[in-house]
């Protein structure tokens, strides 16, 4: 029997891939966060037996999770966006053989961004700097366009702070919080508008340069 990983979207029931829903309802026990089960929840794809664990402060335990129940259970880890794009396959692959799990991939956050935003993304920059150390100054000089998911050190305020630290100015900045939700904002402006605006933590954030149009 295989376990599944699944990519819930950017948020919004919309947004997830009718394969995922049909995998998420067909699961008994399902690891996740606490908010990817009220997403579940709201979307109707939970059953009163289906079972949750939510993966807070336990992320290294999943494999051992997974492994004392998937026998016997439907197991299914459910993730935000894509599973494959900075998120927990890459963690899952390590613990698991191939042919032990299956993958139902999901609408990224970027991929999602870029779309709003509507600037094509095949030739630009996608990354993370959620928990993570990168060199936005060096990635700029390289690309046209780059995207990345953000985390409570590395806001949108942040990227703009280093940006001007640098002297990359003539770029345009749009930052997007609570994607895909009733409430989705964005903002877009230069490094000098954004240095002081507030966001989610989790949220995104595309940097277009205005020199190379």
């Amino acid at each position: 029997m295989k376990f599944q990983i699944i990519g819930l979207g950017p948020g919004h029931r919309d947004y997830i891939l009718p394969l995922a829903k049909r995998a998420i309802e067909e699961a008994q026990l399902i690891i996740c966060a606490k908010r990817h089960e009220e997403a579940i929840r709201q979307a109707g794809l939970a059953h009163e037996s289906t079972y949750f664990i939510h993966m807070e402060g336990q992320i290294p335990q999943i494999p051992e999770i997974i492994r004392g129940h998937w026998q016997d259970l439907e197991v299914a880890v459910v993730v935000s966006g894509d599973p494959g794009f900075y998120s927990l396959l890459k963690f899952l692959s390590k613990h698991f053989d191939r042919n032990a799990y299956e993958v139902i991939p999901g609408i990224s956050s970027l991929q999602y961004a870029f779309m709003k935003v509507g600037i094509p993304h095949q030739t630009a920059y996608m990354g993370s700097v959620h928990g993570r150390e990168t060199d936005i100054a060096e990635i700029m000089g390289q690309y046209h366009v780059a995207g990345f998911l953000t985390d409570s050190k590395w806001t949108p305020a942040a990227i703009a702070d280093e940006l001007i630290k640098n002297k990359i100015q003539d770029v345009l900045l749009h930052a997007g919080e609570h994607l895909s939700y009733d409430h989705e904002r964005w903002v877009t402006g230069t490094p000098e508008e954004m240095k002081d605006q507030e966001f989610d933590a989790l949220s995104v954030v595309i940097i277009e340069r205005q020199d190379q149009k």
